[in-house]
């Protein structure tokens, strides 16, 4: 159903209409949506039957078709209404925020689609028909909508009293300016909304009845001071990981003997930043900002000059990161080895990521104040991300020729030992393991005792790793690393066996190094 001629021959009616029951037009006694619904109502000034509308795209209104009469709009939505099904675009429409509608003004009773979108939470701004009533307080609402530029269009009735307003209240931090012509042209005069806001009195102030377009916007806010509104936290890694190496140094498989390389090793400590608001956001009456970091924050901009406002004073809490932002610092170093017959040998740095998170509240007021007033505060989050505790780690990658079968081939230098595993000879005759309870055993073939840390080397049970270190001390160490019992053998050389039921450090000559 379409009652619409045209813009113009609309506000003609309208400039006729006369709506009874003003006074008490102020929908207090009904029930009030929660935050993403509206309700319609049958009857002006929320009365009669009522139906709940949710967010989304209601095409079409069974039973409600052309029978709304007044609405209640829920604080975090806003409602397009349509006069034809199916949300048509050429239809004539208009966008209602939340707040109250005791009358739908020449949409009354020729709804047929409704569009109910998300808002924010931003301010809003109420327009009236009338100016303020005997008691100073207006007498009817008409229309609320939120920040923006609008515009009476011939189909598209952004403002529903374009030409017809006398009033209009304005919150904390919003400034309002007016156009006497449409599309923002003609003469103009903006109004803010200081101190606990404005009541503007449209017919004092020689607007009444003029305003054709309007843009609704915030009040310039600076940022006046930072601190914290948590303390800072550190998080150290669960784990090391690898950050950098070496090259390989490798030693022919027929030489007669050991070889010294030098491992080149190279890596990077590498710093990286992010920062992000926080979700706690702390507001004053009248200024209101969503969570996210995409939405534009008064005197600061957009989001990006936002964020860059945010690293620029990250200074104060002990890092100079910007958004996004990774350094590297390259290091070199060489370490020489002794690399066997055989063998290759090649170093890893390892290093641990921590994390590091500042949480800096930045406080707002609107520019040139010196006071607190109407001020609000964001809260922010910098995580740092750095290594740590970086160490080289050289390991033999490719086990030395062993030409003597009581050699344990499985455990090179700078390897250790995985606890309940065996590690057999050459030959197959013995085997060490690392149990459990901490003893480090040598046992033959037939799993009959031959030697033991605890046993024969006097050494308590809290052995947690055993170790074939670089240097050729073969090492059983607690979970503190602590040195539990160790040969105390310093030989490059060295390679681990049983011989002749003992547990021995030979050389690559088989001569024992331990025991003496």
């Amino acid at each position: 159903m379409n009652r619409f001629a045209s813009a113009g021959s609309v506000l003609a009616i309208l400039g006729a209409v006369a709506f009874p029951g003003v006074a008490a037009a102020d929908c207090t006694r009904a029930r009030s949506p929660s935050a993403n619904e509206i309700i319609v109502f049958g009857n002006a000034e929320c009365t009669g039957p009522e139906q709940i509308y949710k967010l989304g795209r209601h095409a079409r209104l069974d039973g409600w078709n052309d029978e709304i009469s007044s609405m209640k709009v829920g604080s975090s939505v806003k409602a397009t209404i349509y006069i034809d099904r199916d949300l048509l675009p050429k239809a004539d429409s208009a966008t209602l925020w939340r707040g109250n509608y005791p009358h739908m003004q020449w949409f009354g009773d020729s709804i047929s689609s409704l569009d109910i979108l998300a808002a924010g939470d931003g301010p809003i701004i109420t327009m009236y028909e009338h100016p303020q009533a005997e008691s100073g307080k207006p007498n009817q609402t008409i229309h609320t909508i939120g920040l923006g530029n609008y515009n009476q269009l011939e189909k598209k009735h952004e403002l529903l009293l374009a030409d017809l307003m006398s009033y209009i209240r304005i919150p904390t931090g919003v400034k309002v300016t007016l156009y006497d012509g449409h599309n923002f042209e003609g003469q103009n005069e903006a109004f803010d909304g200081v101190g606990r806001g404005l009541d503007l009195d449209l017919l004092k102030e020689g607007w009444d009845d003029r305003v054709s377009s309007l843009k609704v916007e915030r009040l310039g806010y600076e940022m006046y001071k930072v601190d914290t509104w948590k303390e800072a936290e550190t998080n150290t890694g669960s784990h090391k990981e690898m950050i950098g190496g070496s090259n390989v140094c490798k030693n022919d498989v027929n030489a007669t003997s050991p070889i010294t390389c030098s491992l080149e090793i190279s890596y990077s400590e590498t710093k990286s930043s992010s920062f992000s608001w926080n979700q706690n956001t702390s507001l004053t009456v009248g200024v209101s900002l969503a969570s996210s970091a995409s939405v534009e924050v008064p005197g600061v901009g957009t989001a990006g000059s936002e964020l860059t406002v945010s690293t620029e004073l990250a200074q104060s809490f002990g890092t100079d990161s910007t958004k996004g932002e990774e350094t590297s610092k390259a290091i070199n170093a060489s370490q020489e080895v002794t690399v066997l017959p055989g063998e290759e040998i090649q170093a890893s740095v390892m290093g641990r990521k921590n994390t590091k998170t500042f949480y800096p509240r930045y406080h707002y007021r609107p520019e040139g104040s010196n006071t607190d007033a109407n001020a609000y505060t964001r809260n922010g989050t910098i995580t740092v991300d750095m290594f740590a505790e970086v160490e080289t780690d050289t390991k033999v990658i490719k086990n030395a020729v062993t030409r003597n079968s009581a050699t344990i081939p499985a455990i090179t230098r700078g390897s250790a030992l995985e606890v309940n595993k065996k590690y057999f000879t050459k030959a197959k005759n013995y085997y060490v393991v690392l149990q459990d309870d901490g003893n480090l055993v040598v046992y033959d073939k037939d799993d009959a005792f031959v030697w033991g840390s605890h046993n024969d080397a006097q050494a308590p049970l809290n052995g947690t790793s055993a170790e074939l270190q670089m240097s050729g001390n073969f090492v059983l160490l607690d979970a503190r690393g602590a040195v539990v019992w160790q040969t105390g053998v310093e030989n490059p050389q060295a390679v681990l066996a049983i011989e002749n039921r003992q547990l021995k450090i030979l050389d690559q000559n088989n001569q024992t190094l331990w025991p003496k």
